[in-house]
Parts: C-alpha cells; structure tokens; sequence
C-alpha cells in the first residue's frame, strides 16, 4: 500500500471516528436549544406583583404618556392551571389596570403565563393613581410574612392591589377546607392592616 493509500485510509478512519462525535454534539444542541424554547412555549409562566406590572408599563406608556397604575388583580383562566396557585407569591394570570389621568379613560393590561396576552382600552370606576414608589411589598413578600408555620399552605392565593389613600395589597388565601382569609397589608409600611376569615360556600 504506497502513500497515498495510507493516507485515504487513515482520512476514512478518522470519518468513521468523527461522525458519531458529530451526531452527539448535534443531539445535545438540539436538547439543549429544545429544553430553552419548552419553558416558553409550554408551561405556565409565573411572575410577582412587581414583575407583572414592570411587563406592562412599556405598553401603558406606549398608550398614553399619562398612563398611571390604578389596580391590578390576580386572575383564574376558568380552568387548572399547573403552577404554585400563588403559595410563593407567584401568579401566571394577572389584570393590570391603567388610568389616562388626563382623560379618565382606563386601559386593561391582560397577563396571560407571564406574558401580555391583549389590551382593551375601557371606561371604568378605576380613577385613582397608585404612586409606583409606595410598592414596598411585592406578593412573595406578603405571602412569606403572612405564613404560619402552624398551618398548612393553603390551596390557593390571590392579590388584589387597590388604593385606598395609600396603597393596600389584598391577599386572599383559600383553604382545603374551603376557608377563605382575607388579609388587607399596607403596601408603604408592610403592616397588616386587617385580617379576617370566612367560610367560602
């Protein structure tokens, strides 16, 4: 076998060595660019109170240079969705509500698995501007500091910021026995201001 042959030789063998290594390395990249797209496009994504208006302020603005905060609620989709249920403060469905103070009008911000699934300019009660710089609570925290190590988490937890002179975070923890405890926090202090529970028929 002169040179030459040699040479072919060795260039096929070094082929039959370099191609499964190939293939490997493709099968991981599509994994791993795989695994990055699942989360996105698949499972529920969660955020706090603070990120999901942070997500909707560009839009509100791009509305109206006048746009304020007015309310924001956590929502249900009317269905199970998989997630915490809001046990860390975390919500994949909120209603973030702004006010034109100009001119009154108000424009939903519909969250939707984190992210802004649609806008509808409305005519509602929400008038008054929240001062984004009185937000000192974010739901996580409230969730930590109203926990009772007593007590088991509950099944579902919901945040409502309204304002009421200041701004006040209402958290509504649902029980597994269908108790509901209504906690109203301060949002400039971090101090409950009152807290009470009911029966949810």
């Amino acid at each position: 076998m002169d040179y030459a042959d040699t040479a072919l030789q060795e260039m096929k063998n070094v082929g039959v060595n370099i191609k499964p290594v190939v293939i490997m390395i493709l099968l991981a990249l599509t994994f791993v660019i795989g695994w990055a797209l699942w989360p996105a496009d698949h499972q529920p994504r969660e955020t706090s109170l603070k990120q999901a208006i942070e997500l909707c302020l560009p839009t509100a603005f791009r509305w109206s240079s006048d746009a304020r905060l007015t309310y924001v609620i956590s929502t249900e989709a009317g269905e199970y969705t998989p997630g915490s249920q809001g046990q860390d403060g975390l919500r994949s469905n909120w209603n973030i509500i702004f006010v034109n103070e100009k001119t009154g009008q108000n424009l939903l911000v519909a969250v939707r698995q984190g992210r802004i699934a649609y806008t509808r300019e409305l005519l509602m009660a929400f008038k008054e501007p929240i001062d984004l710089s009185q937000l000192k609570l974010d739901s996580s925290d409230a969730v930590k500091h109203l926990a009772d190590s007593k007590k088991p988490l509950p099944d579902r937890v919901h945040f409502e910021l309204i304002n009421q002179t200041s701004p006040v975070l209402r958290v509504y923890l649902v029980g597994s026995s269908r108790n509901l405890q209504i906690a109203c926090m301060d949002e400039a202090t971090g101090e409950v201001i009152s807290n009470w529970c009911a029966a949810v028929n």
